[in-house]
């Protein structure tokens, strides 16, 4: 899980505090934010923040305004940057574990109500005419448009909110943002 993931985390913290002075450089910081990323991209392809976005949420954290962080910074630090992946993994896993299968049934049951499935592919008889008639048989079922919608839109529609949610991020950061302590 994502929180067990902060837990290497700050096993790794230790690791690399290597004069054991209880404090971690921004570049020691950020490396294990990035190490931290990765995990989480094995559940959904969630961007790290930038090495400019880092630096401001560094900033934030470094309440003792010194060129490193303790571990409660730190603490405070990697806190804010999970809220910031867990908002987008929960999108990212909603969209493809719910919205897009619901999305591809009623797609599938609005066009073969509307116009037929039998007319979307009489659109494209040059395509049909490859394939042996078993497998033309099996194009113009509902169940085959269904798994083939579910399938594109599962595969692609987590994506595609995750980057509108980033851009949507993105374009409301802003000095107040970072002031409020906002990761």
């Amino acid at each position: 899980s994502l929180f067990s993931s902060i837990t290497v985390i700050f096993v790794t913290h230790a690791q690399q505090d290597t004069n054991h002075d209880n404090k971690i450089s921004f570049d020691e910081a950020y490396i294990l934010v990035l190490k931290l990323y990765i995990r989480i991209n094995r559940k959904a392809p969630i961007q790290p923040p930038s090495y400019e976005q880092f630096k401001r949420y560094f900033k934030k954290a470094n309440a003792s305004h010194t060129r490193n962080l303790d571990k409660n910074e730190f603490c405070t630090l990697t806190v804010g940057l999970a809220r910031r992946a867990t908002a987008r993994l929960v999108v990212h896993q909603i969209t493809t574990l719910l919205i897009a299968p619901v999305l591809a049934m009623q797609l599938v049951n609005t066009l073969s109500k509307k116009i037929g499935l039998k007319k979307v592919w009489g659109k494209t008889e040059w395509v049909t005419h490859i394939f042996p008639t078993r497998i033309r048989e099996i194009f113009n079922r509902e169940e085959f448009f269904k798994l083939f919608f579910t399938v594109v839109f599962v595969t692609s529609l987590g994506n595609i909110v995750v980057g509108l949610l980033n851009t949507f991020f993105y374009m409301r950061q802003t000095d107040d943002d970072d002031k409020a302590g906002d990761f």
